[in-house]
């Protein structure tokens, strides 16, 4: 029964960095792909157009919303602005400002902030959006402390079997000891996979894929509800020993499972951002091609494409790998083989991730070489 010890640390181990970090990731993926919160994106104040205006524009980009703060001929104001988007941020300037688009774009400074300042202080969110939080910070936070009071349970179980075990599961006390302290390790897992179902509805996966990852985790907890009767209407001590014995073999194979979820969940939110950069391709083409039909060069803005969408087809493909190997994992009731598709799954993820981050850089390049495009062609007396 030892190896019942096994079920609190693994199961957070598993679950929850591998969702923090997802994301984290994916959001920085969504905003990266949009067009918003590129580090080092910051253009010149040099440009001979500003000396008509002194005008300094700071720009602070934080998770989904700026803070604009600018100065023109001695004057300050600021705003704030709903949107992450370099474009959009900069309409917003002009139409505020009045000034023309080529100074604003030579007079701003953009850069990427942590999430210390909070807007919504003074904006507050929209009153279907503010409920809809505050329900799921209240079902979070009663599911947390489900989990603590089995944790705390489980653990007084335990610790009072250890003092009773020398004297067998023939004593009544020792028998009804041991029952509670497997079934409170049980209802913790449980109560952990609530909440780690509500974490997925919360990561705004389409429909039929929250579906499904809704069901791998109702068979899970039904395994585990099968094993957690079994056990409890065990009356006697051979029977209970048989049963604990029994699941303990059996939760080796439980607990990759549940790692598998976890990792699915990443792989299919990592597939639908890179399926959601391949429909914005066309909108990049269209840029490139308006480049071309005003006579600028666009050899490096197209290397850099050609990049792009040769390393979002490789995270692709290696997106659906992981999520096929996964998907063998949770499938399999051999231990061996479920660890050896769990290990290839995180594998393949990890490399999409890698792939995901070149298509990343490729878009920062892109990023660069339009906008330098566009300002050669401006000094030059072109269209802006």
């Amino acid at each position: 029964m030892k190896k019942v010890l096994l079920v609190l640390g693994l199961l957070l181990l598993l679950a929850y960095p591998a969702l923090a970090e997802e994301t984290k990731m994916g959001k920085m993926m969504d905003d990266m792909h949009e067009g918003q919160k590129i580090p080092g994106m910051e253009v010149g104040v040099g440009n001979p157009m500003n000396r008509m205006h002194e005008v300094s524009i700071h720009v602070e980009i934080y998770n989904n919303y700026s803070k604009v703060e600018i100065e023109m001929n001695n004057n300050e104001s600021s705003m704030i602005l709903h949107t992450t988007t370099p474009r959009e941020i900069i309409d917003a300037i002009v139409n505020k400002t009045g000034l023309s688009r080529p100074v604003v774009v030579n007079s701003i400074r953009m850069e990427i902030k942590n999430h210390e300042y909070n807007p919504w202080r003074h904006h507050p969110l929209p009153e279907k959006i503010r409920e809809k939080r505050e329900r799921y910070m209240e079902i979070m936070e009663k599911r947390k402390e489900m989990r603590e009071e089995y944790l705390k349970k489980y653990n007084e179980a335990r610790n009072l079997y250890q003092k009773l075990k020398h004297r067998g599961l023939g004593d009544p006390v020792v028998f009804n000891t041991t029952k509670d302290y497997v079934i409170y390790g049980m209802d913790f897992i449980i109560t952990h996979l609530d909440s780690l179902e509500l974490r997925i509805e919360a990561l705004n996966l389409n429909n039929s894929t929250s579906q499904e990852i809704a069901n791998d985790i109702l068979t899970i907890k039904s395994e585990i509800g099968y094993w957690k009767d079994r056990i409890n209407n065990s009356t006697t001590p051979q029977e209970l020993r048989d049963s604990v014995l029994a699941f303990s073999k059996e939760w080796k194979v439980l607990r990759v499972k549940i790692g598998a979820v976890t990792g699915k969940v990443l792989s299919l939110k990592l597939l639908d951002i890179i399926d959601q950069a391949k429909e914005k391709s066309p909108k990049i083409e269209g840029k490139i091609a308006d480049l071309e039909n005003r006579s600028i060069d666009t050899s490096k803005l197209r290397e850099a494409y050609a990049r792009y969408l040769e390393n979002l087809d490789s995270a692709r493909e290696h997106a659906l790998n992981s999520i096929a190997h996964f998907n063998n994992a949770m499938n399999s009731s051999d231990l061996g083989t479920a660890l050896k598709e769990f290990a290839q799954g995180k594998s393949e993820y990890m490399k999409a991730v890698s792939d995901m981050k070149k298509s990343l850089g490729d878009i920062k390049m892109m990023f660069l070489e339009y906008r330098n495009a566009v300002m050669t062609e401006v000094g030059g007396g072109g269209e802006s």
